[in-house]
């Protein structure tokens, strides 16, 4: 008893400080990325099923996307053109950090800093964050929205800490950390409902009841480590990938808010060709092909802040999945990661945290595949 009570007391005493001597004031919350979660919040599991040596070396099973390259050997062509015949490599690599915030250029993944330095005075008022002027749809109802910004961080972990070489199955990626998708908040799509219509213009189909009812399917699908690529308006059991903005209609909690903005993000960087396929042939020799719909079973994802996935259960629950029904708390993967759209119920027990947990980091790992020649 006098342990929980330590616990509560040092948990509201965190919260406090997050709050200035004249009210609520918004922080910028330090996830430790670059600290202790560098090793302790990676799910290292994740990187299981791969693939070596065209498949004469097999480690781990789970669910692969639908597309996956099954063959044993490739060819690529080399500087001269000549064709090259090589294995095909295959394995699920933790690249990018996406990480959801409430305040504009919050970083929890650079220690809590604001991108570009200085205060937070400006940076909600008139100027590049107002393009648009955050307009939603006329029957949306402001006291019912919730809106976070999306900032994705190239972060090819395995390169960073010397157990890969840089070779196809990078992808295009970048060799060290870097920012190199646009933050949300430059996106003029993502603070107007209306110019998102330009991006993505079939949300005037999708963005219904009626679409969003088909999306059950996705959600179960999703739930057991097989996302529908072809239903590519849904975002399993967190909603509408559409419209393409970062308002989010009757929100219900922040981890399925944080994790929809986050598809949403990745959508888009689809649909600008900014993000590419990295499974089946065409990704065996360079970049991979441009797939202007996410393609949504080539990712997990595993939450790093505020309280993180490497542990596998959630905090407090029991071994095996902390529910008397296996399937709660247990994700798909069997492991510390989950898939785009999989239910909450399964990987996000004990993970809400109020005040600076509203800011959630997400490592991504990327299915990829690649043509080994030398």
């Amino acid at each position: 008893m006098i342990i929980k009570t330590a616990k509560a007391l040092l948990i509201s005493l965190t919260l406090l400080t997050s709050y200035s001597a004249n009210g609520f004031e918004v922080t910028c919350p330090d996830a430790e990325v670059l600290g202790r979660n560098l090793i302790d919040g990676v799910c290292w599991d994740c990187l299981l099923p791969m693939s070596l040596l065209g498949g004469i070396i097999d480690v781990g099973n789970g669910p692969l996307p639908e597309e996956a390259n099954n063959d044993i050997l490739c060819t690529c062509n080399d500087s001269n053109g000549i064709p090259s015949f090589g294995l095909v490599a295959s394995v699920w690599l933790p690249n990018r950090i996406m990480e959801v915030v409430k305040t504009p250029f919050c970083s929890p993944t650079l220690s809590g800093t604001i991108i570009g330095g200085g205060g937070l005075e400006g940076l909600t008022g008139a100027g590049l964050l107002d393009v648009g002027g955050f307009n939603e749809s006329p029957q949306h109802d402001i006291t019912q929205t919730t809106r976070f910004h999306v900032h994705g961080i190239e972060f090819p972990l395995m390169t960073i800490i010397g157990m890969l070489a840089n070779f196809n199955c990078l992808h295009g990626g970048a060799a060290n950390m870097d920012i190199m998708l646009p933050p949300s908040e430059f996106l003029p799509n993502w603070n107007d409902e209306e110019l998102s219509l330009l991006v993505a213009a079939e949300s005037i189909l999708f963005a219904n009841p009626i679409a969003a009812l088909a999306c059950g399917a996705d959600c179960i699908a999703s739930s057991a480590g097989n996302p529908i690529n072809s239903m590519f308006w849904c975002a399993g059991c967190w909603g509408l990938n559409v419209p393409l903005t970062g308002t989010i209609v009757a929100p219900k909690d922040n981890l399925i808010e944080t994790s929809l903005s986050k598809s949403r993000y990745m959508s888009y960087n689809h649909r600008m060709g900014a993000l590419r396929g990295s499974v089946g042939d065409d990704a065996m020799c360079g970049d991979g092909a441009y797939q202007f719909t996410i393609p949504k079973d080539q990712y997990r994802t595993s939450m790093i802040y505020p309280v993180n996935e490497s542990g596998g259960a959630a905090p407090g629950a029991q071994p095996g999945g902390g529910s008397s029904n296996p399937d709660v708390g247990s994700p798909s993967t069997g492991e510390c990661c989950h898939y785009l759209g999989e239910h909450t119920m399964k990987w996000g027990l004990g993970r809400n945290m109020p005040g600076p947990g509203e800011s959630h980091v997400y490592l991504m790992y990327q299915y990829s595949q690649c043509c080994i020649t030398n």
